[in-house]
């Protein structure tokens, strides 16, 4: 495998700065999916990539439930590279294994109780905040976009089984900030899959995030930042389309509303941010993949 992925056969007009049209984007998640799945020996293997010590967590006597937040968070990151593949390719396969087969299989098992890699319960925890909960949002958000890639082909038993995990975490505390919307695509996805939901504590999650809106595409919680585009603009129009146009299309209309066209975005965006900010901003353009 070549060391780093090539666009071939840019189209410059479609996308004047990196040349990339929809099947650069295809081409680009199958190579990062190529290399994330080194580390994985077969269908039963939880991806997991390799600690750097002193780096990355978790270190050496960390608890149990770090380990777990470990693979779940690789597990989530590569779906939002493997979902869109799945759509459009139910039978895609990366290193000879097919992407809804693995994804379904280690899904399930973490979030039911008696796997290897089971998550552990808010309950079973110290009363806090927690990277699951961060994950949970991203796979969600995922999963209310894509809805045919994984949720249909689980039977209704072990959906049912699922929404339990699902529900503790996505009614679980947050802080006052984006991870709010974590929270809002959970229990949003929970709903429209027909399971109850506190339906007050969603509103006020959303209410929160609609007033944190300054103007022109911002949203300012303790600072401005680059949270503005990867999870207040694009994960809400997400949640826009899949859920709140059709639950709270009051809600969704501001939403609607307080983001300026994209072409506007991008450039008030990165003229707004320093040099560093800016290497973080085209880090979370993977998100722009999914939309």
């Amino acid at each position: 495998m070549k060391s780093n992925f090539e666009v071939n056969d840019p189209d410059l007009i479609l996308s004047p700065f990196t040349g990339m049209a929809k099947k650069h984007y295809v081409e680009l998640a199958k190579y990062l999916l190529e290399r994330a799945f080194s580390h994985v020996d077969s269908l039963e293997t939880p991806l997991s990539f390799p600690v750097v010590p002193g780096k990355t967590y978790p270190q050496p006597g960390d608890p149990a439930w770090r380990y777990r937040s470990l693979e779940f968070e690789a597990l989530e990151r590569t779906f939002t590279l493997a979902g869109p593949l799945i759509h459009l390719d139910p039978d895609v396969t990366i290193r000879n294994i097919r992407l809804r087969d693995y994804y379904c299989f280690h899904l399930y098992n973490a979030l039911t109780p008696g796997n290897a890699n089971s998550l552990p319960l808010p309950e079973e925890l110290p009363d806090s905040t927690y990277q699951f909960t961060c994950e949970f949002g991203g796979l969600f958000k995922t999963l209310l976009l894509l809805p045919d890639a994984l949720w249909p082909h689980f039977t209704k038993q072990q959906q049912d089984r699922m929404a339990v995990t699902i529900s503790k975490w996505g009614h679980h505390r947050t802080t006052q900030n984006n991870w709010r919307i974590f929270n809002i695509t959970t229990l949003s996805f929970l709903k429209k899959a027909g399971y109850e939901i506190d339906e007050a504590l969603l509103k006020d999650h959303l209410l929160w995030v609609v007033s944190y809106h300054s103007g022109d595409g911002w949203y300012l919680e303790q600072t401005y930042n680059y949270y503005s585009i990867s999870l207040f603009i694009v994960y809400m129009t997400i949640w826009n389309r899949a859920f709140g146009d059709e639950y709270y299309p009051e809600i969704a209309d501001v939403i609607e509303r307080s983001a300026p066209p994209w072409n506007i975005v991008s450039v008030v965006m990165i003229r707004g941010m320093s040099g560093e900010m800016t290497s973080i901003f085209i880090s979370r353009a993977r998100h722009w993949i999914t939309v």
